[in-house]
């Protein structure tokens, strides 16, 4: 049912942007029910989504700007890629842990993008297993063990990616074939480039 919200904001501070905070499953959520998705049947606003632990993707997302320290709980990714076709477009958006567990994990979807997103301080900055023809581009991955770690995937592209700082790898790719690497900066402190 769709519904109406009142929605608080932020004072004007002259940058010519405000920010309106949507809560999954409350403010501004149609379904009022926390599943991972803000569900908005109308209006003149283009939602994001604030980063949480056992974030699902199931369609386009944007999440909003900002840093975020999330720990990964289960290990398996504070953002879970969970449909093929999809676009993660972060914003800029930090995600920051505590030496342990996923960033963003894709295991078994194909042609997903994932494009901006900065993410600081997990096992995984980004892992992406038995995927083919994804995306990974305009990253910034530090302070990980690996910044990218790729394993059965193919035709994938990674490009105009910062990586640097990893302790173990920069990028990892085992039993991949066609990938595209452009553009991307890998320096600094891990062990091993790529």
């Amino acid at each position: 049912t769709p519904h109406w919200h009142t929605i608080p904001m932020g004072s004007n501070d002259g940058d010519n942007f405000i920010i309106i905070t949507l809560v999954d499953g409350g403010l501004g959520d149609d379904d009022l029910t926390a599943n991972g998705r803000i569900a908005d049947t109308g209006g003149p606003a283009t939602t994001c989504i604030v980063p949480v632990d056992n974030l699902i993707i199931n369609s386009d997302t944007l999440l909003c700007p900002g840093t975020y320290a999330i720990n990964d709980t289960d290990s398996f990714g504070i953002i879970k890629i969970n449909a093929s076709n999809v676009n993660l477009i972060c914003n800029g958006t930090l995600i920051t842990g505590f030496d342990y567990g996923r960033g963003i994990s894709n295991i078994g979807y194909d042609n997903v993008t994932i494009n901006g997103c900065n993410v600081d301080n997990y096992d995984y900055g980004i892992l992406i297993s038995d995927s083919d023809s994804n995306t990974i581009f305009n990253t910034r991955l530090r302070l990980n063990d690996y910044g990218v770690y790729t394993t059965n995937s193919h035709r994938n592209n990674i490009s105009n990616n910062r990586v640097w700082t990893n302790d173990l790898y920069g990028i990892y790719n085992f039993n991949t074939s066609l990938t595209i690497f452009d553009s991307n900066q890998i320096s600094f402190g891990n062990e091993k480039g790529m």
